[in-house]
């Protein structure tokens, strides 16, 4: 059995909401059992704190207000839980299959639309520049599969895939599909040395 454990906390000097360290603790935990030198049993747990977007922070209204600092705005408040199991091939390969959930608390709520943040983003731009609150609620659970190996026709692979559900309260308290959330991520990864320093490069996501 091998076990391991830290704590971490986060503070700033925005406002009096964030500026406290021990209000921002995050203890986090990891255990991994060995059933023989091929299987073994993972369990993790964690809380994470994340400082909102600097759009979020620095937004100003029409009289120069930092509108969010007034409001004390949060940390973003998540909360891990991870199990799984790993196999070992053999020297060059790993296997995984892990079941996760994750909560969260304080995450930004827009004024202006009555929606989560987490429901805004999802494309390329810029996002959180307006009034929001720190009263949004959301999760996140599924399985993983991740594989590994360090030369399969000399390539350096990396495989995975998530089936998830990502979700967030509505104004209703009533949760509904994030922009995140579209169930399925597959990820493909491989890398090849070859002489003279020079790296080949494939990656692919679905």
């Amino acid at each position: 059995m091998n076990l391991s454990f830290g704590i971490r906390s986060d503070a700033n000097s925005y406002s009096a909401s964030m500026n406290n360290l021990v209000n921002h603790l995050s203890p986090r935990f990891s255990s991994s059992y060995t059933l023989n030198n091929k299987w073994s049993l993972n369990f993790s747990a964690g809380r994470y704190y994340q400082v909102p977007p600097y759009t979020t922070l620095g937004f100003r209204n029409a009289e120069g207000e930092f509108v969010n600092r007034n409001n004390e705005i949060k940390y973003i408040l998540s909360d891990h839980l991870v199990s799984g199991v790993e196999f070992l091939p053999n020297e060059s390969s790993k296997l995984t299959f892990e079941g996760f959930f994750k909560y969260y608390n304080n995450y930004l709520f827009s004024v202006t639309d009555s929606i989560s943040l987490a429901s805004k983003g999802a494309d390329f731009g810029t996002y959180g520049d307006e009034e929001v609150v720190s009263e949004s609620l959301g999760r996140s659970y599924g399985l993983e599969l991740f594989y590994r190996h360090k030369s399969l026709i000399g390539f350096n692979v990396v495989l995975s895939y998530t089936l998830f559900k990502s979700e967030f309260k509505d104004k209703n308290g009533k949760f509904i599909p994030s922009s995140w959330d579209n169930r399925h991520i597959l990820n493909v990864s491989g890398t090849r040395g070859f002489g003279k320093n020079w790296i080949l490069v494939l990656n692919g996501n679905l």
